[in-house]
Parts: structure tokens; C-alpha cells; sequence
């Protein structure tokens, strides 16, 4: 099958690194909203238990209420903050989908655009992986991380390496309006600067295709379509991505800060054939 975004759910669904990423966040996120609304609801049923003293029971809420505060604002932070995680790790896994379909679509090249089908499998053992799809593959997994990147000028690192001229030209001509074109130019920095994002990407390397099951597609030009589940070795992008911690007190669930900012790591493993 050509893999396009109608594959993105499930392989997303058949991810192990999704189901203790994103879906842990969302996890944590009710778990202290709940937190929340359980302290709400003990705050109320305190006050409502004064009927006979309500000389005192407006002093005795506002003390319960300053003594709570702290707590239920800490626990709405985290639960901004998770929900802001589970997103990014969403984008995260997208990313690696992007990559490794990038590497399934470069992997292999053929030296001509119109040649057979019973001559194009020599050539394309003979020639295997191109020396671009770590290339390839990386640019289009950090230009899908532009959507878990933070737009905040103050994450933009002095001497970060300047964008590909490609990457600048689509953004100008989707942003249109100058405001938007520098907050995502700012987001793309973000995604593009070595130190926030790690992609590794396995190619199948050259061998016989005996045991993988090629459709016939005569002047097949992009790639080979690989349906064979058991001679085949499927493509794997791993991406890791610092997420930006931006919520005021919820730094603690950070796993690293550096130059005053907080971020957590997230990673994303997608297997495709």
C-alpha cells in the first residue's frame, strides 16, 4: 500500500512508545483534575457544614480557601501543563511517521524513470539505500515538529544554525500576514536547532527481494511498495524531542532545565513497512 496520512492512525495506534507517551499525560492530566474537583467539592461541603456558627464561617472559608489556593493552583498547572505534553508527544509521533515514511519514499533509487518491472528489482538491489534518506528523513521529521515547537523569542538560542531555504519559503507563503511569518519562523528555529531534536532513521539495507511481496507497478519511480511481512525489515524512526515546559509551576515534572528553561523529553519509535 503508498503510505500517506490516512496510515498515520494506525500506525500511530501500533506504536509502543504511544501508549506510555501521550496516553500517560492524558492520565496524569485527569488524575489531577480530579484532584481538583475533589478539593472544590470538600472546600464547598466545609462551608455548607456551619450553619449554626456563621459568625464564623466566612473567616473559616477564607482560611480553608488561602490554605488550599496554593494547592489547586498547582494541580490546575499540571494539568495545563500535561495537556500541553500530550499534544507535543501526539506531533512527536507524527514526526517519526513523517520520517520513516520520507525513508521508505528515498530509500531506494532507480537510474531510470520508465524502466520494467522485471528490471527494476536488479537495480534496485544493486543500488540500495541513498546517502540523502537520513537527510531527507530528518528535515521532514523537525518540519513536523514545528507544530510542538514553542513560538516564545526566548527560546531562540543566539547563534542557532539558520534555516533551509526551503523550509523559509513555505512558511513565509503559508503565514501571509508578518506577525504570524515571525512567530513561526521562531517555532521552526525551535524545531531545526540540533540540541532540541534527535532523529535516527534504519533504511532497509540492499538485499534480494525474494521473500517480500512487490506489487507489479511497471515505471515505479518513487520507491518499491514492501507488503511481504516476513522477508521484509521494515523502515524505524526514532525521534526524541525537548518539549519546552511553559507553564508556571509545573517545572518540577521537567526532566532538564538549561539557560532558565525547563523541558521534557519525549520520544516516539514507528515502525513501517
Amino acid at each position: 500500500m503508498w503510505h500517506n496520512a490516512s496510515d498515520w492512525l494506525p500506525t500511530l495506534l501500533h506504536s509502543a512508545s504511544f501508549w506510555h507517551g501521550p496516553v500517560l499525560y492524558v492520565l496524569l492530566a485527569a488524575a489531577c483534575s480530579a484532584v481538583v474537583a475533589l478539593l472544590l467539592s470538600r472546600l464547598a461541603r466545609r462551608i455548607q457544614a456551619r450553619p449554626l456558627h456563621r459568625d464564623l464561617s466566612g473567616t473559616a472559608a477564607a482560611v480553608d480557601f488561602v490554605l488550599t489556593l496554593p494547592i489547586l493552583w498547582w494541580f490546575t498547572a499540571c494539568v495545563v501543563q500535561f495537556a500541553f505534553l500530550a499534544n507535543g508527544t501526539i506531533v512527536v509521533h507524527y514526526a517519526a511517521f513523517s520520517a520513516a515514511r520520507t525513508a521508505r519514499v528515498h530509500a531506494f533509487a532507480y537510474d531510470n524513470a520508465f524502466v520494467d518491472y522485471p528490471t527494476a528489482i536488479p537495480r534496485l538491489t544493486r543500488l540500495g539505500p541513498l546517502p540523502s534518506v537520513q537527510q531527507e528523513a530528518e528535515q521532514a521529521a523537525r518540519f513536523a515538529l514545528i507544530a510542538a515547537s514553542s513560538a516564545d523569542s526566548r527560546f531562540v538560542y543566539p547563534g542557532a544554525p539558520p534555516l533551509p531555504a526551503l523550509v523559509s519559503r513555505s512558511l513565509v507563503s503559508a503565514a501571509g500576514d508578518a506577525d504570524r511569518s515571525q512567530a513561526l519562523m521562531r517555532k521552526a528555529q525551535y524545531a531545526f536547532h540540533p540540541e532540541n531534536a534527535e532523529v535516527e532513521v534504519s533504511a532497509p539495507a540492499p538485499r534480494a527481494f525474494g521473500g517480500c511481496d512487490l506489487p507489479p507497478i511497471p515505471g515505479a519511480r518513487a520507491r518499491a511498495t514492501i507488503t511481504g511481512p516476513d522477508g521484509c525489515r521494515p523502515v524505524r524512526a526514532m525521534v526524541r524531542f525537548r518539549l519546552p515546559v511553559t507553564v508556571p509551576g509545573a517545572q518540577m515534572i521537567a526532566d532538564s532545565c538549561t539557560n532558565g528553561f525547563c523541558y521534557k523529553t519525549a520520544e516516539a519509535t514507528v515502525d513501517l513497512l
